[in-house]
């Protein structure tokens, strides 16, 4: 194994323990740059920094142990699941649909995307099975759905 290849295998430990320890509070769903971040973080000031696409390349080299960790790009950003579960151009839409207020409701996504009930259902229910989504009743109005991978809690 050469130098360049423990370098992506060590970062790929740190961004599977990153995706471990934010899962509660993520759903298991980040920001690439988020991602950037918190391995920074974990890596120290010493070491050699890292980018967006020694993220990506580290998760390609992940994707051989088929984990489920993967890329995804949602709106104009880059997002990082972690969970195994597959995301389809629905799911994808949505979270482009939260990534300006970080929820959605279902008025807001019937009258957005023309869907049916069922159809917004069928979308959002992984989100909650998985804790990708929180559900709000506080809220005024209708409930909302809260994606906090795309809110900055941390």
């Amino acid at each position: 194994m050469c130098i360049r290849d423990s370098f992506y295998y060590e970062l790929g430990v740190q961004i599977v323990e990153a995706g471990l320890r934010t899962r509660s509070s993520n759903g298991g769903l980040m920001e690439l740059g988020d991602v950037v971040q918190y391995v920074s973080q974990l890596r120290g000031s010493k070491a050699q920094k890292v980018s967006e696409d020694d993220i990506e390349l580290a998760i390609k080299k992940l994707g051989v142990l088929g984990g489920g960790i993967r890329t995804l790009k949602v709106g104009k950003q880059k997002m990082v699941q972690f969970v195994p579960i597959e995301l389809d151009n629905d799911h994808a839409v949505v979270l482009g649909a939260a990534q300006e207020t970080g929820w959605v409701t279902r008025s807001a996504l019937a009258a957005q995307l023309g869907w049916t009930e069922l159809r917004i259902e069928k979308v959002l229910q992984p989100f909650l099975r998985e804790g990708i989504a929180w559900i709000d009743d506080q809220a005024d109005g209708e409930r909302q759905f809260w994606f906090p991978a795309l809110c900055h809690f941390w």
